[in-house]
């Protein structure tokens, strides 16, 4: 149902957070477990006060920590500063950070500009030279929004075939195929959509 899918989206939030704390070195350690914790509450405050103050012990130069610190700040909905964070992770890694283009390309979509959306998702897409569903779905996302729905179509086929149980991708697809104008195909996806996820 629906709350037993809000809660295992929040887990993979905390567990997602985890995986991006266990890469910070030792001296960090604490404000990252601090970072977690607050995700968990829902909290955000002690975790941006804890990475602001990692990267100012870095003297600004700590990529990781910028990229988490635009985590915290979108979760809060500071979109226009998560940005910052993520572009200031992006230059510090000369734009190679396909985990930090992935979260940009979402927040800029929240904030209205598929666009910019669409070029840090084929960022992502191009650095992670492996499977990644999720960026295919918000791309498609972007190029719908831009009116490209074919482009749209294709991405959200890719999403599907790297992740078929992904309802969110079947409902995208199921979309862009009505604006098309295949109904008949918009709503088999809608029904898939349905069937992996009831109350979809």
């Amino acid at each position: 149902d629906k709350l037993a899918a809000a809660e295992q989206s929040k887990q993979q939030q905390i567990q997602a957070a985890k995986n991006q704390m266990s890469q910070l070195d030792p001296g960090t350690r604490g404000p990252a477990d601090r970072f977690v914790d607050a995700l968990r509450r829902g909290d955000f405050e002690e975790a941006i006060t804890s990475f602001n103050l990692a990267i100012e012990q870095r003297n600004g130069d700590f990529p990781k920590a910028w990229h988490n610190l635009g985590l915290a700040l979108a979760r809060r909905g500071d979109l226009e500063q998560a940005a910052g964070a993520f572009r200031k992770a992006l230059d510090q890694r000369q734009g190679n950070y396909p985990d930090t283009q992935f979260e940009l390309g979402r927040v800029l979509l929240e904030k209205g500009d598929p666009a910019a959306a669409a070029e840090a998702m084929r960022a992502a897409i191009q650095q992670r030279r492996s499977a990644f569903p999720q960026a295919h779905f918000e791309l498609s996302r972007a190029l719908y929004a831009l009116g490209q729905l074919e482009e749209a179509i294709a991405e959200a086929h890719l999403a599907i075939e790297q992740q078929h149980a992904y309802p969110e991708a079947h409902y995208a697809l199921g979309r862009a195929l009505a604006r098309r104008g295949d109904l008949t195909e918009a709503i088999d996806c809608f029904r898939t959509a349905i069937s992996q996820r009831e109350n979809f």
